[in-house]
């Protein structure tokens, strides 16, 4: 299958006050994601941010999504703004997001690191730490901190 070369989305797909705005009013809210794929290609979910679901979350996630469909996950706050003793919410994450594996809707984790995180030796070696425990599993990642904004970061 061809994959589209630009994915338009949104940070999160679900919120009460996107009703009569671009949900319809009466829409339940097990079908805003089925609505919300038919405008868009593309979507992060956040909540997992503050809670790693189980694999039945993200089945529903792949069932109810056109196979074109991709989704980025964004890590748990023990990876990014905690981090310590990372691996276990690393593995619960990796494994959790294997049903849009399989349909190869998964497009990545997404590491949100907070303005605190700064560019220095121990920040970068965590950060090379926590992409080798996600098993070579695609990792974005979003520095907030200025000291980032240099070229040999890239």
């Amino acid at each position: 299958m061809n994959k589209p070369a630009v994915y338009i989305g949104t940070s999160g797909y679900y919120y009460e006050d996107w009703r009569s705005v671009f949900y319809p009013p009466d829409l339940p809210k097990s079908e805003m994601l089925t609505f919300y794929s038919r405008h868009f290609n593309a979507v992060e979910i956040n909540a997992t941010y503050y809670k790693i679901p189980d694999q039945k979350t993200f089945q529903r996630l792949a069932d109810n999504t056109p196979d074109d469909f991709q989704i980025m996950v964004k890590t748990h706050q023990e990876t990014t703004h905690r981090r310590r003793e990372n691996e276990q919410a690393i593995k619960q994450i990796s494994e959790a997001v294997q049903p849009i594996i399989e349909k190869e809707e998964f497009k990545g984790f997404l590491a949100q690191f907070p303005y605190s995180f700064k560019n220095n030796e121990a920040n970068r070696k965590y950060v090379v730490q926590t992409r080798n425990l996600l098993s070579g599993k695609p990792l974005f990642v979003e520095f907030r901190h200025e000291s980032w904004l240099k070229p040999q970061v890239a």
